[in-house]
C-alpha cells in the first residue's frame, strides 16, 4: 500500500474515497474471501483499473497477503490489527548504519538491546503500578484490566464499548445443547454474525474467527458473555501472551538451561 502513490495517477492518489474504499477492502479482517473479491472487483471497475498490471498482479497473489484468507490461521505473533508492533529492522535502524566497523556495530547493538530492555521494564512497571480508567461498570472489564497488559486492555475496552453500542440480537437457533446466536453489527450493517455458545463447557465461537486468529475475543463473543451475565472472561479465552504475566513463564536456552528472565530485563 505504500507503493500506491507511485503506481496510480496523481489525481487518483488524491481521491480520498478511492483510498478509503481500497483500505477497507484490503485490511478488513472481517470479510470472507468472496466478499473481498466482490469489493475489489467493484473498486477496480468503478475506477477503471480492471486491466491495471500492478493491481492485477496483487490480486493474483491475494491468498498470500489479504487478511480475509487467513481468518482461521493463528497470526497473533505475526500480524497486529492495531499496527502498534514495529519490526526489528525498523527498531535497529535507529541505532545502526551500513558503514559501521565491527566494533562500532557491537557497541551500537548493545545500546539497542539496552533500550529495548529499558522499554520492556517500563512497560512491566506501568502494567503493575498504574491503571487505565474504566469505560463501563461491567465486572468483565474489571477482570480484563486485572489480566491483560495495558495495550491489550485498551483493545478490549474498544471491543466492549462496541459490544454495548453496536451489537444487536437478530435470532437464535438451538442445535442439541448449543445455541447459535445471530447478531448484527452497526459497524457492518449488511452482515450478520453467527456465534455458537455451549453452556456445558462455556465454549464460544464466532464466524468472524477473531479468537482463532488473534487470541482475543471479538465484540460478538463479548455480547454473549454480557448476555449470559458472565462476571469474568473464561480462562480458556485468556491468551497468555497478552497478559501482564506473559513473561513469568520459564524460558530455556537451546541447551535446555533455565534462563533468569527477571535478571535479563531488570
Amino acid at each position: 500500500m505504500k507503493k500506491l502513490r507511485e503506481k496510480v495517477s496523481y489525481q487518483l492518489f488524491q481521491d480520498e474515497d478511492f483510498k478509503t474504499r481500497l483500505n477497507r477492502c484490503v485490511w478488513n479482517n472481517q470479510l470472507e474471501p468472496d466478499e473481498f473479491e466482490e469489493q475489489w472487483g467493484k473498486i477496480m471497475t468503478d475506477y477503471q483499473h480492471v486491466e491495471h498490471e500492478w493491481f492485477s498482479d496483487l490480486y493474483d497473489l491475494r491468498e498470500q497477503w489479504i487478511p480475509a484468507y487467513f481468518k482461521d490461521v493463528s497470526m497473533s505473533g505475526l500480524m497486529r490489527f492495531t499496527s502498534r508492533s514495529e519490526s526489528e529492522n525498523s527498531f535497529l535502524d535507529r541505532f545502526l548504519t551500513p558503514h559501521l566497523t565491527l566494533v562500532e556495530f557491537w557497541v551500537c547493538y548493545e545500546s539497542a538491546l539496552e533500550a529495548q530492555r529499558h522499554k520492556q521494564s517500563k512497560l512491566n512497571s506501568d502494567n503493575k503500578h498504574s491503571e487505565i480508567p474504566r469505560k463501563t461498570k461491567l465486572n468483565l472489564e474489571v477482570h480484563a484490566s486485572e489480566m491483560y497488559s495495558h495495550n491489550i486492555f485498551k483493545d478490549f475496552q474498544t471491543k466492549l464499548v462496541a459490544t454495548l453500542s453496536d451489537c444487536r440480537f437478530k435470532d437464535v437457533e438451538k442445535i442439541d445443547e448449543t445455541k447459535i446466536y445471530i447478531l448484527t453489527d452497526l459497524q457492518m450493517p449488511n452482515k450478520s454474525w453467527n456465534v455458537a455458545y455451549s453452556p456445558d463447557n462455556m465454549e464460544i465461537t464466532c464466524s468472524c474467527s477473531m479468537f482463532q486468529r488473534m487470541g482475543l475475543l471479538c465484540r460478538h463473543c463479548l455480547w454473549i458473555l454480557h448476555n449470559q451475565d458472565f462476571q469474568k472472561i473464561p480462562e480458556q479465552y485468556i491468551t497468555q501472551r497478552w497478559t501482564k504475566a506473559a513473561m513469568s513463564k520459564h524460558v530455556f536456552d537451546k541447551d535446555g538451561k533455565l534462563i533468569d528472565v527477571s535478571q535479563k530485563f531488570s
